[in-house]
């Protein structure tokens, strides 16, 4: 007999389709905790009473949900709750949720540890191969974050750090990278807005950069990697701030409820 765990019904507001409304909310039920790892979802008409959904509209956010590797289907028994391990890490809406719970801590890490691997190697890659629109777009970057920097723009330095990184992704020209990017690209714009609100003011990120620009300009791969390792180590120490500050006020929590 599956665990009944009350969701409750969808919320009016009408962005996304009605399918992905019912997706992110089973998702984020998982996410919390509500069902947990080999818990039996209830039965479909039961669900899909309590949601206020049809049959069909379930059906397909809990295929979506398959596909991500968060709910099996076992034949005769019914769909489980998989563990984290069998999850779609990469898929954006995953990611999304995750931090979305306050669990991003260990996203974050890891996120930062998997850039560091991938743009070590990309940003070579486009010192060797930029061209001229590369270099006006980067260094259109680099000053739209000083810009940020000084007005204390949390958002628009997100966004100017963004638009560099996407512009050293171009010029590097590997599709494959690409696309992975393109999958993290929503978390990646989470952890940059935390790690930003912690350093807004901090010139330290925009010099990084600006080193960056200049090796890419130069076009010296190994000046450029080299940099780009700099970044990284900067990173790095904001990254283990804002989880410090995150698992601090976890605990805080925490005390505030056993109290």
């Amino acid at each position: 007999m599956g665990t009944s765990i009350t969701i409750g019904a969808l919320p009016g507001e009408k962005s996304g389709t009605l399918t992905n409304r019912v997706e992110e909310m089973l998702l984020s039920a998982v996410v919390s905790g509500r069902f947990e790892a080999d818990t039996r979802l209830p039965q479909e008409g039961e669900l899909a009473e309590e949601l206020g959904v049809s049959r069909l509209t379930l059906r397909e956010a809990l295929r979506s949900l398959q596909r991500m590797g968060v709910l099996r289907v076992e034949r005769g028994r019914g769909t489980f709750v998989n563990a984290r391990a069998r999850w779609s890490h990469l898929d954006p809406t995953v990611l999304a949720a995750m931090i979305d719970a306050g669990q991003g801590t260990e996203l974050y890490r890891s996120l930062t540890e998997l850039r560091r691997m991938v743009e070590t190697g990309l940003v070579g890659l486009a010192a060797e191969r930029r061209d001229d629109e590369h270099l006006v777009g980067l260094e259109a970057a680099v000053e739209r974050m000083q810009q940020a920097c000084d007005t204390h723009d949390v958002q628009e330095f997100a966004a100017a750090d963004m638009d560099f990184h996407g512009i050293l992704l171009d010029a590097a020209d590997n599709p494959l990278v690409l696309g992975i990017y393109e999958l993290m690209n929503g978390a990646l714009r989470r952890v940059r807005e935390q790690t930003t609100r912690r350093t807004i003011g901090d010139a330290s990120a925009v010099v990084m950069h600006r080193g960056i620009f200049d090796a890419v300009a130069a076009g010296d791969a190994a000046a450029a990697v080299a940099a780009m390792n700099r970044h990284f180590d900067n990173t790095d120490r904001y990254v283990s701030e804002v989880i410090e500050l995150m698992t601090s006020g976890t605990r805080k929590d925490e005390g505030a409820t056993s109290a």
